[in-house]
């Protein structure tokens, strides 16, 4: 299929007088020269649309390119013309061709605002044409009139449709900018409101949140004081509870060993000579003396009965072995150390009442009787005094194992370090500043620890100290 061919200059020439302002020429018509594809002019003229298409004829195609003066401005139309009566050969060009033809109008400059295809004469009404053109696009600002209109009433200058348009618009963009300024400020202030309000609202959020905080750490608090206050009671009356236990195991094993004891030295003992009879009293208990007992009267030297007698007193009279006294403040350290605490509550010790004094009676000339019986009770004491000790150190001992302390070789004790000089009395624990101490009870609620340091083991400040392990 041929393109259309468009070198003729007489084209060029007619289209460059429909555009010019200076020439009278607003319409041509170009049509195929005979048996080829190439394009030449029609006619042209000065009379306008009506002029132009009585060249549209039957049985031909013709492109048609004409002017409507608007105002002072002019608007273009382009024209296509394929007439019922053309072949089909014709029509199979007809639309490659006419393809080519805006191409060639629009790469030289001749543009159009409205395109009309026809096909026969009601397709060409000029009114149909001026209103499509006043409907394209760029030209509703003036509107194109038809030849009869044009007559009837002339066009206004566009500098006067200009003024007008312009005065209308300066009023119309007035309100717009009144009601824009209306609606922005209606804008801000409902936005100040909304952030007004979200302020408030996480102002009271926030409030609200920190009353539940406070309240819920002022319960645990409270809870933790009670918890405390109950586990100080607990340790209280369980230590309490020990310390009895271990007092009364404590009497009663030494009651029955003393007593077993006693009977075994009495009845090892050398037997008196005959006229010299004694017999060791006979208890059903420890604290029950039997009124039986067989004596046969002898006279005995007043010294030595004096001084036999004032032994047993003095055995009787024994004083318990002596509380630990309260412990005073510590001795200022190389830096200020905090006063220690209360003074340690002393370990509750037995102290066995002293054998009833047995009536004895010796004989004058037997004095020797008497000496062997003084070494006698001498023994006895030191042997009483070592089994009371060595059965409340294994009761001490065991008490540390229920307790669930180490007391094995290996230290498996907590430790602590010692952040202050402690310079203890007897019984105590002293200690330098850094000494590392093996904790072995934390039971007293006194504050006072017991612990061991280099094979010495005693008591001290527990806020002497601070834990380790």
């Amino acid at each position: 299929m041929a393109r259309l061919e468009i070198g003729d200059q007489k084209v060029l020439e007619v289209l460059n007088d429909i555009k010019s302002s200076q020439s009278q020429i607003n319409w041509g018509v170009f049509g195929y020269v005979p048996r080829t594809s190439s394009l030449q002019v029609v006619s042209s003229g000065e009379g306008g649309w009506n002029e132009m298409i009585e060249e549209m004829s039957d049985g031909k195609v013709l492109f048609g390119y004409a002017s409507f003066k608007v105002s002072e401005v002019f608007k273009y139309v382009f024209l296509v013309w394929c007439s019922e009566g053309v072949s089909a050969m014709a029509k199979g060009t007809f639309q490659r061709h006419t393809g080519d033809f805006e191409n060639f109008l629009k790469s030289n400059g001749f543009g159009y605002h409205v395109q009309i295809n026809a096909r026969n004469e009601n397709d060409l009404e000029e009114k149909d044409v001026v209103e499509k053109l006043n409907r394209a696009r760029g030209a509703n600002f003036v509107q194109a009139k038809t030849s009869v209109q044009m007559k009837q009433a002339p066009q206004r200058a566009l500098r006067d449709d200009r003024a007008s348009f312009w005065g209308k618009q300066s009023e119309v963009d007035k309100n717009v900018a009144n009601q824009m300024s209306a609606h922005n400020k209606a804008k801000e202030e409902s936005l100040l409101r909304t952030r007004e309000a979200e302020a408030q609202r996480i102002s009271n959020q926030a409030n609200r949140l920190n009353q539940e905080v406070n309240a819920k750490r002022e319960s645990e608090v409270a809870n933790r004081r009670a918890e405390q206050e109950t586990r100080t009671n607990v340790e209280k009356a369980k230590w309490e509870s020990q310390s009895k236990n271990l007092q009364n195991q404590v009497e009663n094993k030494y009651n029955s060993a003393a007593r077993a004891e006693y009977g075994t030295a009495m009845k090892s003992s050398a037997p008196a000579p005959a006229h010299n009879t004694y017999q060791a009293p006979q208890y059903d208990d420890y604290n029950t003396q039997s009124t039986t007992s067989t004596k046969t009267a002898v006279n005995i030297p007043s010294g030595a009965a004096g001084n036999l007698r004032n032994k047993f007193e003095q055995l009787a009279q024994a004083p318990a072995q002596p509380a630990v006294p309260s412990k005073p403040v510590a001795p200022a350290a190389k830096k200020a150390a905090p006063p220690p605490p209360a003074a340690r509550v002393p370990e509750p010790v037995y102290t066995p009442e002293p054998e009833p004094e047995p009536e004895q009676y010796y004989d004058d000339s037997h004095h020797q009787d008497y000496q062997q019986e003084q070494q006698h009770e001498q023994h006895e004491q030191q042997y009483e005094q070592q089994q009371q000790d060595d059965y409340y150190q294994e009761e001490q001992h065991q008490q540390y194992e229920d307790q669930g302390y180490d007391t094995g070789n290996g230290n498996q004790y907590p430790l602590a370090k010692a952040v202050y000089d402690y310079a203890g009395e007897e019984g105590d624990l002293s200690f330098n500043e850094g000494d590392i101490i093996s904790v072995i009870d934390t039971s007293d609620p006194g504050g006072w620890w017991q612990g061991e340091l280099n094979g010495a083991v005693g008591v001290f400040p527990s806020n002497f100290v601070e834990m380790i392990q």
